[in-house]
């Protein structure tokens, strides 16, 4: 598996502004998940794709694609598939993306960090492995998440999660996660 480190994303996102300058068109891409743990809190050093959404879906969509095949990115590199995990108030819970290239015809944006908590835990699900995949992933980046918040309880969490989802669609897995993260969190200060 191919993982897409910042030069690499970075490299993608300047073509693809380049593209859509050439097409006449203004886009918007909405990054989630790893690309915002590694360009906002520098938590990783690669990521194995770009979720995110993005718009104008017309325009972006054949660009991401060139993008691939010119830059020999995965198929997948930038997908849309976060967005079923997005909030009812997802537009008002963004802030503008920092850490990246200057764009003349994109504009980049990524959930504040809260919203980005309450995605991740509704997200994430219990690790089945000591190996590194994507639920241990998204429990480290929970528990940097919680450490940069200040959070100090479960509860907290929980309090955020419902502020951006209705509490009939959080998950089981959600509370079992974030009560395992307050559990390694306390049994690490402990050591």
């Amino acid at each position: 598996m191919q993982l897409l480190s910042k030069e690499v994303i970075g490299r993608a996102l300047v073509r693809l502004d380049e593209k859509l300058g050439l097409q006449g068109v203004e886009g918007e891409v909405c990054l989630f998940g790893g690309s915002v743990m590694m360009f906002a809190f520098n938590a990783r050093e690669s990521t194995k794709d770009v979720d995110a959404i993005f718009q104008p879906t017309a325009a972006v969509r054949p660009a991401i694609k060139e993008i691939q095949e010119e830059q020999n990115l995965p198929d997948d590199w930038m997908n849309d598939t976060a967005k079923v995990f997005t909030s009812p108030i997802h537009k008002t819970s963004l802030e503008e993306a920092k850490n990246l290239p200057s764009f003349r015809h994109l504009k980049v944006y990524w959930p504040r960090p809260e919203y980005l908590l309450a995605m991740k835990a509704m997200a994430s699900r219990v690790p089945v492995s000591a190996e590194y995949n994507r639920e241990r992933g998204d429990v480290d980046d929970i528990k940097l998440l919680v450490q940069h918040l200040g959070l100090k309880e479960p509860k907290e969490v929980f309090d955020i999660v419902q502020k951006y989802y209705a509490a009939k669609q959080i998950p089981a897995r959600t509370e079992q996660v974030i009560n395992m993260v307050f559990h390694q969190l306390k049994v690490r200060q402990h050591s």
